[in-house]
Formats: structure tokens, C-alpha cells, sequence
């Protein structure tokens, strides 16, 4: 990475340590700007799987995708499977922040800044949510998604994490480009389709793509009728 590469890498590791131990009276000033276009743009041209395409890391994740779609979803264990891509993932798009072990409060120990959950009852309509106030990820186990779908849903929910937590909420544009849309601004979409086009493009193969399309064409239609889409994947078993 170049050094101001480097230092906005930086600037996002300090919010990641801070983030349980945030106060209103502690307000810190970072050396670099954090606004949601800014972190949209530094994964876009500096994550691990732009900047080293063959690395052992996107071999592995890809070699291990292709592994788990060419399987009956019945037969592998989803929530080891979704977890191990939520890993992967993580260290390829999201400088493995959301994966980043900080401290809790004073004294409360150590935990990922981002946990991974999976709910097996409940609405089978909601195949996943972010949750800032516990920084919690969830995945439905529910509606009987088969993994192609998972993987697009965890992007998602961590499209949301991402910009949730590191993104400068005092920014001017702070709310067309990450609240809009139930919180999915235009930087959301535009980081979502960045990512999941490039997982695609990592694991190619007609079941993931035509998953990809399917959620790609789903969020296109709701942005033109200018509704408030994907209250986290509500209806999310599409034809």
C-alpha cells in the first residue's frame, strides 16, 4: 500500500479500537478524512483483492467457494461455511477491520469489532440485518436460501458495517450517501455492487451470477421507483 494508503488504513484502525470506548466528551480528530465516499473509493482501489488479484488469500476464498456451491446446501454445515466466507471476505475488501479485535468498555475484555450471528426462527422474509448498537451482523437460516444467496446477504450486511461504523456521520452528504433509503444510500449501493461484482467475477459460475443478478436487478428496480428498499432484505427469496 502506498503511505496515504496506509494512513487511511490507519485512521479507520483508530475508530475500530475507539468504537466501545466512544464518548460524546472524546471526540477524536483523525489525520484523515473518513467520510463515507472516502472508504467507498479506498476499497475500490486499495483492498487486498484489487491490489493483489492472485494472492493466496483470493485463491483460497475461491477455491473455497467453488467448493461449497458445488454442494447439496444440505449436506455442509451454513453457519461454519458462512462464517469462514465472512473471514475471508473481511481480509479481502475490508483491510480484515470488521474481523479486528478491540477492546470492550473498561476492563470488559477483547472482541471482534464485528460479530457474526445466525437465527433459525423468526420471519423467514428477513434473510439478514446489521445491528450498529451491538455491531452485530445476522443471518437467517431460515427461508431456505441456498448459499449462492447467503453470500450476496453477508456482503450486504457488511456493506452496512462498513460504512456504519467508519463512516464520518458529520459529512455533509452523510445522508444521501449512506442513510437514504432505510441506510441505503448511494454509497451503499455503490460499494455493494463494486463488491459483489467482484466476488463474482473471483468465483465464476452460473449459479453465483445469476444470484448476483437477480439482487443487482432487485436493488436497480426499487432505486428507480424511489422507494425505501431492503429494509434489510425483506422478501428477500426472489423468483
Amino acid at each position: 500500500m502506498t503511505p496515504q494508503t496506509e494512513s487511511e488504513v490507519k485512521t479507520l484502525e483508530a475508530i475500530a479500537d475507539r468504537f466501545f470506548r466512544f464518548t460524546l466528551w472524546s471526540q477524536p480528530a483523525y489525520p484523515t478524512s473518513h467520510d463515507a465516499k472516502s472508504i467507498t473509493r479506498l476499497v475500490e482501489n486499495h483492498c487486498l483483492a484489487v491490489r493483489e488479484p492472485n494472492s493466496p488469500n483470493v485463491i483460497q476464498f475461491t477455491e473455497r467457494c467453488r467448493l461449497f456451491l458445488g454442494r447439496d446446501v444440505k449436506t455442509v454445515e451454513l453457519e461454519a461455511v458462512v462464517t469462514e466466507c465472512f473471514s475471508h471476505l473481511d481480509a479481502l475488501f475490508f483491510f480484515g477491520l470488521l474481523n479486528r479485535r478491540v477492546s470492550v468498555f473498561h476492563g470488559g475484555g477483547t472482541r471482534s469489532l464485528v460479530k457474526l450471528h445466525f437465527f433459525t426462527n423468526g420471519n423467514e422474509d428477513v434473510a439478514g440485518l446489521f445491528d450498529k448498537f451491538r455491531a452485530a451482523i445476522g443471518i437467517s437460516l431460515v427461508g431456505g436460501l441456498g448459499l449462492g444467496d447467503l453470500l450476496v446477504v453477508l456482503v450486504h450486511e457488511m456493506v452496512h458495517a462498513w460504512l456504519e461504523i467508519f463512516s464520518d456521520a458529520t459529512c455533509a452528504e452523510h445522508y444521501s450517501w449512506v442513510k437514504r433509503y432505510r441506510r441505503h444510500g448511494e454509497m451503499f449501493q455503490r460499494l455493494f455492487r463494486f463488491v459483489v461484482e467482484r466476488v463474482g467475477a473471483l468465483v465464476p459460475g452460473d449459479l453465483l451470477q445469476n444470484r448476483i443478478l437477480v439482487w443487482l436487478n432487485k436493488m436497480d428496480w426499487q432505486v428507480r421507483q424511489n422507494s425505501s428498499w431492503w429494509d434489510c432484505f425483506v422478501s428477500a427469496v426472489i423468483p
